[in-house]
């Protein structure tokens, strides 16, 4: 069977789809299929990289510049992106393509080619793209309290998008969509809510593949956590962690006002912020300098591989504060492989991987004086943590494994390759 697995920007973006994405691919070439990946880059030409014994062939196509307010017309039909997609389709006969992230260069309007072409169409959705120009925050947020079980709706009308996006609102996108995705013969959802959500705006044929990962590899490597602490001197320090892209929607200001009442409490603890720098990186640190607190929030830049694996290692408390809807983000499935108790927001698909109490403890992110309290009380219970840890590392293994992953997606690829 011949596989092409689509997505944007993988070699550029360092998102977690982008890692996913490479990820199944080498999986899928490890267990003899043929599998190449197609993507886009920001250098002038289009470019490909050769297939090695563990890795798949790579098929880059240059991107071009435009304006922001022509993004939501690029996204349903890109026609240099087209082009260069029959080239590969033609060339590389695929059996199954299975998309992920296409809504910012190359448009879903291949989803129609694939299937014209004669190949099984997958499309897996990380996110609310499918009906959405952005990240979704048009819900109740402040009214949700514990238990956190509240069935929120998350249906987004064409009103609420015009006044939020105005200019760059397109009215013809969603519905254009919707029509690309009649060519998908399955779509997958990486949580239940992303599920809900993307049922409660019009969209139906989705089953869930959770995210998952390998917790064999993210076993500490104690030499390299040593240094990591002398590096940013964490020893004798209470380390909270939180990361991912800088942006207000991931909470992270949330944190450093929650630190500031945790320090009252626990005068050494420190908030350790993994991410790329930007200007919210500047707002932040300006934020804990005006409540004199800056000595106290630590900024590593953006970590990858034994650094990142470090962090995890170096830190007694995980947190996960979005305050937009997250649909289920990896730091979660990270942080128990690592054995670490997780902080997590109750708006998205964070509760269906954290269970309260069990792995840590769910909250609304904006009730900045529950979080403090269950941080504060983890840092001073280490017992607390070490159970928590350790059942979050258990069911990382058993539940969010990629063999379960793999196994649910190559059996939908087999089944609806013999109709």
């Amino acid at each position: 069977m011949k596989i092409l697995l689509v997505t944007d920007a993988a070699n550029e973006t360092r998102s977690s789809v982008s890692e996913i994405v490479y990820r199944d691919a080498c999986y899928l070439k490890g267990n003899n299929f043929e599998v190449e990946i197609l993507t886009t880059t920001s250098q002038k030409m289009d470019y490909s990289e050769s297939a090695s014994m563990a890795s798949p062939s790579i098929n880059f196509i240059a991107t071009f510049k435009f304006k922001e307010s022509l993004r939501s017309w690029i996204t349903l039909y890109n026609p240099w992106a087209g082009r260069k997609f029959n080239k590969i389709l033609k060339r590389f006969e695929p059996d199954v393509v299975h998309f992920h992230n296409v809504h910012q260069y190359l448009s879903f309007g291949l989803l129609r080619s694939a299937k014209l072409f004669g190949s099984k169409v997958f499309l897996t959705a990380h996110d609310v793209m499918l009906f959405h120009y952005g990240k979704l925050i048009e819900f109740d947020q402040a009214t949700m309290g514990f238990p956190y079980d509240k069935e929120l709706s998350y249906h987004v009308s064409a009103w609420q998008q015009i006044k939020r996006f105005r200019y760059y609102y397109n009215p013809f996108r969603n519905f254009i969509i919707r029509r690309y995705l009649k060519y998908v013969d399955k779509i997958f959802s990486v949580s239940n809510a992303l599920k809900q959500t993307l049922n409660d705006n019009g969209i139906e044929n989705v089953d869930v593949v959770y995210n998952a990962i390998d917790s064999n590899l993210w076993k500490p490597e104690y030499e390299n956590i040593k240094k990591f602490k002398n590096k940013y001197h964490l020893h004798d320090k209470k380390v909270i962690f939180v990361g991912g892209r800088m942006s207000g929607l991931k909470g992270f200001k949330q944190m450093v006002l929650i630190l500031k009442e945790i320090i009252n409490n626990l005068p050494n603890t420190v908030l350790l912020i993994a991410g790329k720098e930007n200007d919210h990186t500047l707002q932040l640190s300006k934020l804990a300098k005006e409540l004199n607190i800056e000595k106290n929030v630590i900024f590593t830049g953006w970590l990858e591989g034994e650094e990142l694996k470090s962090a995890y290692h170096s830190s007694d408390v995980v947190c996960t504060p979005s305050v937009y809807f997250d649909p289920c983000p990896m730091i979660n499935l990270e942080a128990m492989a690592c054995r670490k108790p997780i902080v997590g927001t109750c708006f998205g698909g964070t509760k269906e991987i954290v269970r309260d109490n069990v792995h840590g403890y769910i909250v609304n992110p904006f009730d900045i004086n529950v979080i403090s309290e269950r941080i504060t009380y983890l840092l001073r219970d280490t017992e607390k943590r070490k159970e928590l840890g350790e059942n979050g590392y258990h069911t990382v293994k058993d539940n969010f494994n990629l063999d379960i992953r793999y196994q649910k997606t190559l059996e939908y690829y087999k089944t609806l390759s013999d109709q």
